[in-house]
């Protein structure tokens, strides 16, 4: 994050990472953790975490084909070194978007939502960290996961409702 700060690059806790900070939860609870990232900034991403190789992995595939969805893609995401048989590697993906006119457009499941949310962000404490959030973020959380967001659940949905 300090690093992302450093080169002005835009990014912000979202989906799984939001739920679970608004929430109050633990990201350590999560088999994941979501970061949403401009488009205009994935070659700088993929520059500075591709020269980070002591910590984690990074794995970045450019227009990848997506047979469920059936289109191309832009897939990147880190993987910690820790061995699996200890514990589980934290894992962060990066969701890419990308401002259209007054909206902004997840460019792999092509969701598109209003600009509000991401004209400006709140700055939120975790643990040590400032973290960026969306503009209003219990009210993207219900356009995400609908009304029932602040109950956890035991399961996870594919269509994204948890």
């Amino acid at each position: 994050i300090k690093k992302f700060d450093k080169n002005k690059i835009n990014y912000w806790f979202d989906y799984s990472g939001l739920l679970a900070h608004i929430r109050k939860q633990s990201l350590a609870e999560l088999s994941d953790v979501d970061i949403s990232i401009n488009y205009k900034d994935i070659w700088k991403i993929k520059k500075i975490l591709s020269n980070n190789k002591k910590l984690f992995l990074f794995y970045f595939f450019y227009k990848f084909y997506n047979k469920k969805i059936k289109k191309k893609i832009i897939k990147m995401f880190i993987h910690g070194k820790s061995s699996q048989l200890i514990i589980e590697p934290p894992i962060i993906d990066f969701v890419v978007k990308k401002k259209i006119k007054k909206k902004i457009k997840n460019i792999n499941d092509g969701k598109i939502f209003s600009l509000k949310h991401w004209d400006t962000f709140e700055i939120r404490r975790y643990k040590n960290l400032k973290i960026k959030v969306p503009n209003f973020p219990e009210k993207y959380l219900n356009l995400v996961y609908g009304n029932d967001w602040r109950k956890k659940k035991d399961f996870w949905l594919a269509e994204g409702k948890n």
